[in-house]
């Protein structure tokens, strides 16, 4: 449309310039050597015109026939592109059936010609070779990735699917050094830390876990309560490994590290208690469990409390005395009377309150204590009968456990 209103410009031109000279055409008279053009201006001014015209139209002929190179380049780098992109569809079809060799070929084979999506390919070449455990060629084709990475935050994500793969593959140390190399170059993330969760974890690293702990209560990775359970687990291996180093002071600092809410866990109590008397000190954890039960009774606590071996196993009976007084005669709490009784060298009520936990619960550890007590009062008989029923007890809460 352009150019149709130039040629209709320059025509109203020339007939304005013919009517305006119609009168007088004037004379133009052009000589270069022993040449020589005349001419009325009129026919001059339409010959400049039409040369004018045509050496545009030359020139947008030369221009474009200059670009052509370039329009091809465009045009076939579209169309690997294109093809690129039809491979990659066809290579996650073949990756949703099961093919991953024919993925990765796929995948391989299109991976240069993509621009800028080759570390798309590359990553999901990798995931195919994972899935067909060549290991080596996972890792080359991550490399790959990494290296077409134009940015840090491609390069993370290059390095954190890294991680992965080498966490399905159980590899937890190479995981974990992909993982701290990461956390040295980028901010952390909530799939950072859920994988060095699950990485040191697997390897058993509680040091680095507590330390991970705050970090991950801050980011919100996971819920409270299974948080919690985590720092249960944490300072209970924690707490056993200082305990057979013999260091009874880091016991201690580790579990008043812990908030209220977590020194009150039964299950982190127990280990607690079991820590503080392989360094000796039975009655710090005496104390303990006495305190802890007279807010919430738990009968594994108290069954360790009879296990403790005191300074004043009279005082540690008078506890349990009173136990038995405030929640009735229990099984558990007979037996730990029993069993603190026979501590004592009280037979007599020993025996008393080991047959009613017998009678009232059928346990085994009952009946064990019971039969230890008989057979050292001489009557083998019927120690021989009272292990027999612990024994068809143990064996029925198996065979219960089992089903």
């Amino acid at each position: 449309m352009r150019v149709v209103g130039l040629l209709l410009f320059a025509l109203l031109a020339s007939v304005a310039l013919t009517l305006l000279l119609y009168e007088d055409n004037g004379y133009v008279l052009l000589s270069f050597g022993v040449w020589s053009v005349e001419s009325s201006l009129v026919v001059f001014a339409l010959a400049l015109l039409l040369v004018l015209g045509l050496l545009s139209l030359l020139w947008k002929l030369l221009r474009g026939t200059w670009r052509v190179p370039r329009y091809w380049l465009a045009g076939w780098r579209r169309h690997r592109q294109d093809s690129a992109r039809r491979a990659l569809v066809e290579a996650l079809l073949a990756f949703a059936r099961g093919e991953w060799r024919r993925a990765e070929k796929q995948l391989a084979q299109h991976a240069d010609s993509s621009g800028d999506e080759s570390t798309l390919y590359y990553l999901c070449a990798a995931h195919a070779a994972q899935r067909r455990d060549r290991r080596e060629r996972r890792d080359a084709w991550l490399r790959q990735a990494y290296q077409s990475a134009d940015n840090e935050r491609t390069r993370q994500a290059v390095l954190l699917t890294q991680a992965q793969l080498q966490m399905r593959s159980k590899q937890y140390e190479q995981a974990a050094a992909t993982l701290n190399s990461l956390r040295e170059s980028s901010r952390e993330s909530v799939s950072l830390l859920e994988l060095q969760w699950r990485a040191w974890r697997e390897l058993r690293d509680w040091t680095h876990l507590r330390e991970l702990l705050p970090r991950l209560r801050r980011r919100g990775v996971s819920s409270p309560e299974r948080l919690d359970a985590l720092a249960v687990e944490i300072y209970c291996e924690l707490m056993r490994a200082a305990a057979e180093r013999a260091e009874k002071a880091a016991v201690v600092a580790l579990f008043k590290e812990l908030p209220a809410r977590l020194r009150r866990n039964p299950g982190l109590l127990l280990c607690y208690v079991d820590s503080l008397a392989a360094t000796g000190g039975d009655d710090a954890a005496a104390d303990l469990i006495r305190k802890q039960l007279r807010r919430e009774w738990d009968e594994a606590l108290a069954i360790r409390f009879s296990t403790l071996v005191c300074a004043d196993p009279a005082a540690q009976l008078a506890v349990a005395q009173r136990w038995l007084d405030r929640h009735g005669e229990q099984p558990t709490a007979l037996l730990v009377v029993g069993r603190l009784c026979v501590r004592n060298r009280l037979w007599g009520k020993a025996r008393h309150y080991l047959e009613l936990a017998v009678q009232r619960g059928n346990q085994p550890e009952a009946c064990l204590e019971l039969g230890q007590l008989l057979e050292r009062l001489g009557e083998r008989e019927a120690a021989g009968r009272v292990f027999a029923v612990g024994l068809e007890a143990m064996l029925n809460a198996r065979k219960a456990t089992v089903l």
